[in-house]
């Protein structure tokens, strides 16, 4: 059984979430193309392209690409690459402005910018998430490794927070995504596991409680860029105590996943 107020703490909840995703946003940021391409050198094929003095078109014009110029690509920040001129003249191009773009030696140069074709070919996912288990504050994790194009093995823990007791939850199972092509990409959850509830005062009425459930869920990827998509998923938990009755509780997740 149960027993959460509904109080929550939503402010802090969310301070914690976006934390933990910005942690998320670094780690997986684009610094592999900084590595694997730091000397990559192309040939720029466009009648011109203008170079900003930052990754945006808010940022002024400084200097401007000619055909035929050589140049180096150094790192990628979200859509703007930054480059180096023969004469040592850095700044920013807008990828787009670099597609048709050739080595020097006229083979064709991939930039290895994730693209929205990488996200439907993604083979581990890992993310952080935030909502409400039962009508309190939830903060999780997740994992999940593709194991076909539509179907992913997915493990998740989760910590739910009330004014008298605590949830610790994990599971298990498969995620099956019908359309992984799509920009914004619904799913189904199919998945069981364990959740341990105990006190989080010496006032609190409730005992530590061991349960396991099983779970069925849905929900939607949207495809931001660069590794990274929202994830919005609501699920339904069947609990399955020793008791003759099941309880159902049920749980919404708003959290940002990052891919590789």
């Amino acid at each position: 059984m149960f027993a959460f107020p509904t109080y929550t703490r939503m402010d802090s909840l969310y301070r914690r979430f976006f934390t933990i995703a910005l942690f998320i946003s670094l780690l997986f940021s684009p610094l592999a193309f900084a590595k694997k391409k730091q000397e990559l050198q192309v040939v720029v094929t466009d009648t011109y392209i203008s170079m900003h003095t930052g990754p945006g078109r808010g940022y002024p014009i400084f200097h401007v690409l000619e055909k035929g110029e050589v140049i180096t690509l150094l790192y990628s920040k979200t859509d703007w690459i930054k480059a180096e001129t023969s004469k040592g003249l850095k700044g920013w191009v807008h990828r787009r402005s670099m597609d048709d773009t050739v080595g020097v030696n006229g083979e064709s140069v991939e930039l290895g910018i994730p693209q929205l074709g990488d996200f439907s070919n993604r083979s581990w996912e890992v993310g952080v998430s935030a909502g409400e288990f039962d009508k309190v504050e939830s903060l999780g994790v997740h994992a999940a490794y593709r194991l076909t194009k539509n179907i992913s093995a997915e493990l998740r823990y989760s910590q739910a927070t009330g004014r008298f007791s605590n949830s610790k939850i994990v599971s298990w199972g498969l995620v099956h995504q019908p359309f992984p092509e799509w920009k914004i990409s619904p799913f189904f959850t199919l998945a069981n596991g364990q959740i341990d509830i105990s006190p989080n005062n010496n006032l609190s009425q409730t005992q530590d409680q061991d349960d396991n459930f099983y779970l069925i869920g849905t929900g939607l990827y949207y495809y931001l860029s660069h590794r990274f998509m929202v994830r919005f998923e609501y699920n339904n938990y069947t609990t399955l105590p020793d008791r003759n009755n099941n309880e159902n509780v049920d749980e919404w997740k708003l959290g940002i996943s990052a891919f590789f």
